[in-house]
This record gives structure tokens, C-alpha cells and sequence, in this order.
């Protein structure tokens, strides 16, 4: 047959209809089962018949029904059976509420009105997954009871089949005994049955098709259960194709027997044979495999205060705080879906682009909000805030916008991490800033050389400036190559998200923001080849073991505990501070106390400040020395 006709009989055939990706790569499948504990008891001749009604938060904040548990029958400490099934995204916050009645088998089953509410509890799909064995408690909650304990709900979170594992197949056909051309159709059974794969049509016998792919989501939307149903047709170019028979299977018997075979039948009369001719089960490990693995996700944020910013006195300037400032929007909405990663809620908080007290002699574009360059962590996102409120109404608003110091900063912090198979950890960088950079060659040095480190570079541009250099460093197209280092970056590290875009909706200002880490942790942890550790769960526990181990698919793995990462490096860059200050001249206690109570940046003539404001007579003189002996050296 020449190649018009083959073309012509491709085109009648309908094909290519293909599977997509359908944007699910960083989407997995968890499975939320869930019990209660110590529930009241409202009947005095029975106990309790508890039901458990799961709502999901939708765009507009609203909460509707996802499902319900069976019912548990006299029992006040239910453990239900049927569970439910949700998405995760890490980029989408997504809340659940559940709700526990107790229910009256006299009444209307299915009309929750006519039952007794005994009370809810509202959980999101970050803090389950990062609770410590994915297991969450909380209260139950009852605003028109008396009753003080109500109980409690406990939900467990698992990862069930991965939505974007591939499979690869061959299928073919004795056809011997039909004339024409066939193809086959495959269909995903649902409440309609949904076609979700057609190959092209041949005529040969036995008739093997083209390599079938398709990702597990297309074919049964990640359940290996689910029915899937194969149709084989005689092409007819002038009408109707010709339906010549179907058969049904799951995924899971194809990964149970990679031969498998199955009989088409037409009105239950046997048609022939399809056959698996090639089988491959491509798994494609997930973000949310590594967390659930016990990887941890450091967050660090910096600001920028420089006076293009405008005076936070006015009402005007994107720093007056007087009201929910564009800066502070930014921070909550990011910073509370990345706070349930970071086991301990400590972050690091940074400034840059000002004048510091107490003389405003010194420009930094790295310092604490905290006061302290060694000990920069607040804790959880509201101290976050109530940093940036202090150092607003404290530093003189400068500049120039200079970012490659807090990018080297941050590349210290994922340098010293070391990161493992044993020891995961990633980190990432906030930078929020209202435009224009000035130190766009080097900001793109350190760029390269943290790409390939653990950590990832988010910049968030408030306001309404030339944001054309942030969209530079983006570099999604165009990989940042620097001359400094005669090479490119080895990943995509950085993501900008103009906020003016995203200020009516946090929650698509966080997916936008959010959106690229996924893919840039396991960029990073397959370029050192490391896999996701098993999921920690309650039982894998050996309490008794000396060091709390539990066994990995992949290695023995001691007890987890919080990296501390930054602790030592600091410490390090402390004492040879206090040495580069004493060297100067300082008396050596003098210059431990003066860093120990906390300085806000490594700048050693700021140091010198602070000890100078003391008033000492002395100290001036030694100050005088040492800037003139300081300069000399630089």
C-alpha cells in the first residue's frame, strides 16, 4: 500500500487520538481514612451510631459535601472504613472540614438535617501530610452545644498510585479472518465510558499496532482497579465504522501478567483474541514521595527596603503597614502553605538595601530583621511579620537593590546542608522586591553556582516597576550562563510572579509562586540520585531498637530528627567574626558579648558601631584605628 493511502486511512480513522499529560505531573492521589475518640454519648440505651461527612473548600470558600463513611454502630470510638480519595498539588491550598453525626436509624438516614451533629473539625492538605506519620488530631468543635469535650477526629494521609506513572503497551490481533483494515480503542469506564487511547488501523495478520503510551491518569485516572475497556473496529471510510468486539481489564492485570490476553466477544459470542505483545510500568517518583519520605523543606525570606519602596510613613509607599501591604500579602500567602514543611517553623529573615542603626552609616543588602546575623530565625510565619513590622518603623530605606549577597547567603545555608539519601533537605529563597536590580552579572553568578545546590530561588515582584530583569533571571527559555564561571546553570532554579497579577487571589498568587519547586527538588535529588525514602508510618517504628530505626525499601534509616544545617556554619562564620573584630584592636570579651547579644550584619565596621555607641572614649580612638586599619586592608 503506498503512503496516500496510508495517509488516507489514518485520517479516516480518526487518529491521532492521543493522550495528553493533562497538566497532572505534580499532582499525586492521597487517601484520607479517618477515626474518632471519646465521642459523647447522647442515647442513654445505646451508645453512639457515628457517620463521618468529609467538605472540601472550594475557589470561593465555600465548603461542599466530598462523601461519607459508613456508619459504626454503637461505638464511641469509631474507626471508619470507607475513606476518601483527594488530590495534592504542593502549590494548592486546600482545606477539608468533618463533620460527626450521630445517627438515628428511625429518621431519614440520607437527610443530615434529622440527625445529631455532634461536631467538626477543619484540617488542610499541607499540615496531614507533614504531621508527623501524616496523622493529624483535633478537637471537635460544636458552637450550639453545651458539652465541653465533644472528642476527638484523627485523619491519616497515604499516597495512593501516582497520577503521571507511564505505561508503555503493544497490543495485537489474529485478524486472519476479517477482511479490511482495524484498530483498536481504548476507554476509561467511568459513569460514561471515556475514550482515552485509538491506534492507527491496519490490516496485516496478526495485527500489532504502533507503541501505545499513555500516562496512568489517562488510562484509569491513577486506579489500577478501575475497568478499562478495549473496543476493536473495521475501518469504514464511507459510514460508521464497523464495531467487531470488546473485553474488559484493569491496569492491575496487566501488571500481573505482562502476557496477558483477553477474548473479544460481540453479544457474548467470541470474535478473537487481543493480546499483550509488550508491557513496561514506568514509575515516575513524586514531590510528594520525598516528603512523605521525611524530606524537608527549609524556607528563607528577604525583603527589600530600599527607598524606591517609598517612605513607610506615607500611605502610598508599598511598605506602610498601617494596612495588609502588598508585602505582607505575599509573605501569608506563600509562607503559610510553606510553613507545614519546615518541621521546626523556624525561618530565617533577611533585609536588604538599608541603613542600619544605630549611626545609618551602613548600607547592607544581607541583614537580620531580628537584630541577629548568626541567629536569624523567627518563628512561623507570624514572626515573620512581626519582624518586618519592627525593622520597618527601625532602618533608614536606601540603596542600591543589590541581591547577590542574599543569594550567597542562601547558597551557604543549602552548601552546608549535605544533603543524601539519608539526610533530605531542600531550601528555599523568598526574595520579594519592588524592581529594578543593580547587580543583575553577579546576581547571575551566584545564580549558576547555586544550581547546584539544594534550593530554589522564588522572587516576587510588588508594586509596579520594570520588572524586566527579574523576568531575565527567570531564565525559563534562556539558561543564565555566567562569564564570571565560563559555563550555564545546570537547572532551572528561579521562578518570578509579578504580585499586581495574583493581588485579588492568594491562593492563585501561592499556586503561581509555588508552582515550579516540585519539579526543581526532584531535578536536584535525581542529579544526585536520590530516591524518596518510605513513607514513615506509626508502625514502622522499633521503639525498642537502640536507635529507633525502621526499614527502607532503599536503606535502614536512623530515626529522624530536624536538620539543623545552618546551626554549625553559623557558628563558624561567629567565631571568626569575633577573631576579624579582634584583630582589629577589640578587647576579645568585649567583642564576644557585643556578637553574642546579636548584631544584625556581617559587616565588620557596623560591628564597630555598635560597640562605639556604648560611649566608651577608649572605643572611639580603638574605632578610629581600626577603620583606618580596615580600609587600609581592603
Amino acid at each position: 500500500m503506498n503512503l496516500e493511502e496510508n495517509t488516507e486511512i489514518e485520517e479516516v480513522a480518526g487518529l491521532p487520538l492521543r493522550a495528553q499529560n493533562d497538566d497532572y505531573d505534580l499532582v499525586s492521589v492521597v487517601e484520607l481514612t479517618v477515626r474518632c475518640n471519646g465521642l459523647p454519648n447522647f442515647d442513654r440505651l445505646t451508645l453512639t451510631d457515628p457517620i463521618c461527612v468529609m467538605y472540601i473548600e472550594d475557589s470561593e470558600g465555600d465548603f461542599r459535601e466530598k462523601g461519607r463513611t459508613e456508619v459504626q454502630k454503637n461505638t464511641l470510638d469509631p474507626a471508619f472504613i470507607n475513606s476518601f480519595r483527594v488530590t495534592y498539588s504542593f502549590e494548592k491550598q486546600t482545606r477539608f472540614k468533618f463533620d460527626i453525626y450521630d445517627v438515628d436509624y428511625f429518621k431519614d438516614i440520607n437527610s443530615l438535617a434529622r440527625q445529631t451533629f455532634i461536631g467538626n473539625a477543619f484540617f488542610n492538605i499541607h499540615e496531614i501530610v507533614c504531621a508527623p506519620f501524616h496523622t493529624l488530631t483535633r478537637e471537635l468543635k460544636n458552637s450550639k452545644s453545651p458539652e465541653s469535650n465533644l472528642g476527638s477526629v484523627t485523619v491519616t494521609s497515604e499516597e495512593t498510585s501516582r497520577l503521571t506513572h507511564k505505561v508503555n503497551m503493544v497490543w495485537k490481533v489474529d485478524n486472519s479472518r476479517i477482511s479490511g483494515h482495524v484498530f483498536l480503542k481504548l476507554n476509561r469506564c467511568a459513569e460514561n465510558i471515556v475514550p482515552v487511547y485509538q491506534t492507527e488501523a491496519r490490516a496485516t495478520s496478526p495485527c500489532i499496532w504502533e507503541p501505545i503510551k499513555v500516562t496512568s491518569n489517562r488510562l484509569c485516572r491513577g486506579d489500577e482497579t478501575r475497568l478499562i475497556r478495549a473496543e476493536l473496529y473495521k475501518l469504514d471510510r464511507k459510514k460508521s465504522h464497523k464495531f467487531l468486539g470488546s473485553s474488559e481489564f484493569t491496569l492491575q492485570d496487566l501488571r500481573a501478567n505482562s502476557s496477558y490476553s483477553t477474548v473479544l466477544r460481540k453479544n457474548q459470542k467470541k470474535v478473537t483474541k487481543l493480546k499483550l505483545n509488550y508491557f513496561r510500568y514506568i514509575e515516575k517518583v513524586s514531590f510528594l514521595e520525598y516528603v512523605l519520605g521525611g524530606c524537608e523543606i527549609s524556607l528563607m525570606i528577604a525583603i527589600d527596603f530600599t527607598k524606591s519602596n517609598g517612605v513607610p510613613q506615607n500611605k502610598n509607599s508599598l511598605h506602610c503597614i498601617s494596612f495588609k501591604n502588598e508585602y505582607i500579602q505575599a509573605i501569608k500567602a506563600v509562607g503559610n502553605i510553606l510553613q507545614y514543611y519546615d518541621s521546626d517553623k523556624k525561618i530565617p529573615i533577611y533585609g536588604f538595601g538599608a541603613k542600619l542603626p544605630p549611626y545609618y552609616n551602613t548600607v547592607s543588602h544581607c541583614f537580620a530583621l531580628n537584630g541577629n546575623i548568626f541567629d536569624p530565625e523567627v518563628h512561623g510565619i507570624e514572626g515573620v511579620l512581626e519582624a518586618y513590622r519592627s525593622a520597618v518603623s527601625s532602618v533608614d530605606f536606601h540603596g542600591p537593590t543589590v541581591f547577590h549577597e542574599i543569594i550567597r547567603n542562601a547558597s551557604l545555608y543549602a552548601s552546608s546542608s549535605e544533603v543524601s539519601q539519608e539526610r533530605q533537605q531542600y531550601f528555599i529563597l523568598l526574595i520579594l522586591t519592588d524592581g529594578v536590580i543593580n547587580d543583575l552579572q553577579r546576581t547571575t553568578d551566584e545564580i549558576v553556582k547555586a544550581s547546584e545546590l539544594p534550593l530554589s530561588i522564588i522572587i516576587v515582584g510588588v508594586g509596579t516597576e520594570d520588572f524586566s530583569d527579574m523576568k531575565f533571571l527567570d531564565a525559563d527559555f534562556n539558561p543564565l550562563y555566567s562569564q564570571k564561571l565560563n559555563k550555564s546553570m545546570s537547572r532551572d532554579i528561579v521562578q518570578f510572579v509579578p504580585f499586581a497579577k495574583f493581588k485579588q487571589d492568594s491562593r492563585e498568587l501561592a499556586k503561581e509562586v509555588l508552582f515550579e519547586v516540585p519539579k526543581q527538588l526532584i531535578s536536584f535529588m535525581k542529579s544526585k540520585k536520590i530516591k524518596p525514602n518510605k513513607p514513615l508510618n506509626a508502625g514502622d517504628w522499633e521503639p525498642n531498637h537502640p536507635q529507633g530505626i525502621y526499614s527502607s525499601k532503599y536503606i535502614t534509616l536512623p530515626m529522624p530528627t530536624h536538620i539543623n544545617t545552618g546551626s554549625l556554619m553559623l557558628s563558624n562564620m561567629k567565631k571568626q567574626f569575633i577573631l576579624e573584630i579582634t584583630n582589629l584592636g577589640y578587647d576579645r570579651d568585649l567583642v564576644t558579648q557585643v556578637v553574642e547579644e546579636g548584631v544584625p550584619c556581617m559587616d565588620l565596621l557596623h560591628a564597630v558601631e555598635i560597640i562605639n555607641s556604648r560611649g566608651d572614649g577608649h572605643r572611639k580612638f580603638v574605632f578610629r584605628f581600626a577603620r583606618k586599619k580596615y580600609l587600609s586592608a581592603s
